[in-house]
């Protein structure tokens, strides 16, 4: 069923509101997530009559189309004060671990094989490809509501050359990359065009915050001077 578009105008309006009061971001940048979101979507185009339901429910399912890293101590981990080569029990453990049973090594892999130009019809492929059309190699930002988070990282290269210990995983990479970006691509950037699709994508991430991989977690806690205790949020994840 249709609704009258100037009333769905104004239930667009409402929606946009109580979602930038909610999340504490400007009115421009509510709108331009809202346009972008199925939620959008569906009530504009009559789909389980979405937009007769109210405009609190509607503000909500916007919501869980969007990852809030609000919770996530992006900012605390963005400057390691110590370099990977000082991290001497965070090494033993990365020469540890097995290629197979960990799918960020995987992911730095494939990475190499997509700046040669393989293609494929997976997600891992469109998260290069978004990351790719930021054209920025040397940073990520992350937007945590009115906050830009710029992280100093090399966004294409997954793995260092380490003196004593030869090729490894860059943990500063696996974190903020393969981890915290790639969720923020697959929620947070409908407006991109192959952000959108990674969800569609075989292979894509659970999406959940949760770090288990113990090299990663001995790192965070060698290179910040940070014990880490369990999981944070008590979520799993694949990294």
């Amino acid at each position: 069923m249709n609704a009258n578009p100037i009333l769905l105008q104004k239930k667009y309006a409402r929606i946009v509101e109580l979602f930038a009061r909610k999340k504490k971001i400007s009115i421009d940048k509510a709108l331009g997530i809202f346009y972008h979101s199925e939620v959008y979507q569906l009530m504009r185009d009559g789909i389980s009559d979405m937009h007769c339901m109210s405009d609190s429910y509607l503000e909500k399912e916007l919501e869980k189309e969007m990852k809030d890293f609000s919770n996530q101590k992006i900012k605390e981990y963005a400057k390691p004060n110590k370099t990977l080569k000082d991290c001497k029990e965070t090494l033993e453990l990365l020469k540890e671990e097995k290629e197979r049973s960990n799918p960020y090594i995987l992911l730095g892999r494939v990475f190499e094989l997509y700046k040669q130009g393989a293609k494929e019809e997976h997600a891992d492929w469109y998260f290069f490809k978004y990351l790719e059309s930021l054209k920025i190699e040397d940073h990520y930002t992350f937007s945590v509501g009115e906050t830009e988070i710029t992280v100093p990282v090399d966004v294409f290269t997954p793995f260092v050359e380490i003196e004593t210990e030869g090729r490894v995983i860059n943990p500063q990479w696996h974190l903020m990359i393969a981890y915290y970006a790639y969720i923020d691509a697959m929620y947070n950037h409908n407006d991109n065009e192959y952000a959108k699709k990674i969800k569609t994508m075989p292979g894509h991430p659970t999406g959940k915050f949760g770090i288990r991989c113990k090299s990663l977690k001995k790192w965070m806690e060698e290179a910040f001077g940070k014990h880490q205790k369990g999981k944070q949020n008590g979520e799993k994840s694949g990294f």
